[in-house]
């Protein structure tokens, strides 16, 4: 869009991530072998395999965003950080891996530009501090994934969280629990643990557990 800046987090990362693509072969898998989170990560792909007959889905196509994609990928992030040019935001906890998996870059790919673009941190840049946004300000926004128990069913919910919203971040967490589990407008919350593996009890629903993803 005119006159409208792209955070400098947005831009090394997405340098490093094409950067990643020129020393990367892409490799031919069958359709029906690949998740269709990673076909919607190919250029120009349209496939669908919902829609896709049995013939379709045995064809092969070009994987770009491969798991020899995602090691190099993830090479040149390390490399990254050992320089102070670019951080990725570490994972909530030991179980969910190292940042560098390549089932947390994958997802880390799959976030949206514009997310980024309006204010949503993906990482910080010690190195070009002064011309970053990556100290957390009003505009910061996290993308948080909650997992809600609601009678006895677990479910995953994600939500975005901004850090200057009125009331601060845990007061909006408990909010977004609170929609996304459907309950009544009057709840009564209960912080048990804090920061990262926080369970918030009421009497129709526990959120088990939260994390930045």
């Amino acid at each position: 869009k005119k006159e409208e800046f792209l955070p400098l987090e947005l831009i090394i990362c997405t340098f490093i991530h094409e950067l990643a693509h020129t020393i990367t072969l892409p490799e031919k898998h069958q359709v029906q072998y690949v998740p269709q989170t990673i076909l919607n990560l190919q250029p120009l792909s349209n496939l669908n395999k919902n829609k896709m007959s049995k013939k379709e889905l045995q064809e092969w196509v070009q994987i770009h965003h491969c798991g020899t994609f995602y090691k190099k990928f993830a090479d040149l992030l390390k490399e990254a950080e050992k320089l102070d040019i670019f951080f990725l935001p570490k994972p909530c906890s030991r179980s969910a891996g190292s940042k560098f998996d390549a089932r947390f870059l994958s997802r880390f790919d799959q976030i949206d530009v514009e997310m980024s673009a309006s204010g949503f941190q993906i990482g910080r840049t010690p190195r070009f501090s002064y011309c970053s946004s990556s100290s957390p300000t009003s505009k910061t926004k996290y993308l948080v994934a909650l997992v809600l128990m609601t009678g006895g069913k677990k479910s995953v919910k994600s939500v975005v969280i901004e850090k200057g919203d009125k009331g601060g971040f845990l007061s909006c967490l408990l909010e977004e629990g609170r929609k996304k589990g459907r309950l009544g407008k009057k709840l009564q919350l209960e912080v048990v643990a804090l920061p990262q593996q926080t369970v918030i009890k009421t009497e129709e629903c526990l959120v088990e557990r939260y994390y930045i993803i």
